[in-house]
């Protein structure tokens, strides 16, 4: 199965880095992460929905090519820690 090999690795792998994070340095400067992620995905967001919308012969509606864009431009928090 296609599926078994990343739901085997994954979990580890993000919880070994989650259990490895520095409290206090996160603390410290997490809210200066939150403040550059939200716009830089926001800025993603918009930006693949309006290729999408435009340049794509899908015929698709704005909320269509929103949707779309939402899930290209999530992070993945394995590539994030790799």
């Amino acid at each position: 199965d296609a599926h078994l090999f990343p739901s085997i690795f994954i979990p580890p792998v993000v919880f070994r880095s989650a259990s490895k994070v520095n409290y206090h340095l996160m603390e410290r400067e997490g809210s200066q992460a939150l403040i550059l992620a939200f716009p830089g995905v926001i800025i993603s967001l918009i930006l693949i929905a309006v290729v999408a919308r435009y340049f794509f012969d899908y015929g698709w509606d704005w909320f269509t090519a929103l949707m779309f864009g939402a899930i290209l431009s999530a992070t993945d928090p394995v590539a994030v820690v790799s």
